[in-house]
């Protein structure tokens, strides 16, 4: 009896044991399973962190080329309001020019005005004179 009481109990142990291996093997294909999962989780994560990091690269030379653009259109807006107060100088240079000029041309006009009515009265004098000879020699 004692050796069927033994095998009972070894028979009892070797069944305990048989189920834990078979639940510590469930655990471990479990936790394989999971592990393989979260091995394709941190593959598909890299994957995402590589196309984000090609965007962001883009992103950033995008915003490098509208910030350059933005200061050539900074610039050629002052290069604008320069040659506009520039026009403006000019124009107000040729005004008083035009002004200068105009007087001068009045002030000619006036002189030429002067010597030709000096002109008319010297050959009217001549005329005169001439006129006053003649009649004078003839008399």
């Amino acid at each position: 009896m004692e050796t069927l009481n033994w095998i009972h109990r070894t028979g009892a142990v070797l069944r305990s044991l048989w189920y834990c291996m078979v639940k510590l093997l469930r655990m471990l294909i479990a936790e394989c399973s999971e592990n393989l999962m979260l091995k394709e989780q941190v593959e598909a994560l890299l994957q995402e962190n590589i196309i984000l990091k090609r965007a962001v690269g883009i992103h950033h030379e995008r915003q490098k080329e509208s910030e350059e653009r933005n200061q050539e259109l900074q610039h050629l807006k002052q290069m604008v309001t320069q040659y506009q107060e520039q026009f403006r100088t000019l124009k107000r240079k040729r005004s008083i020019g035009d002004f200068s000029s105009e007087r001068a041309m009045k002030k000619k006009e006036k002189e030429k005005e002067k010597d030709s009515k000096l002109l008319r009265d010297g050959f009217d004098s001549c005329r005169f004179i001439l006129c006053f000879s003649i009649c004078h020699h003839l008399s």
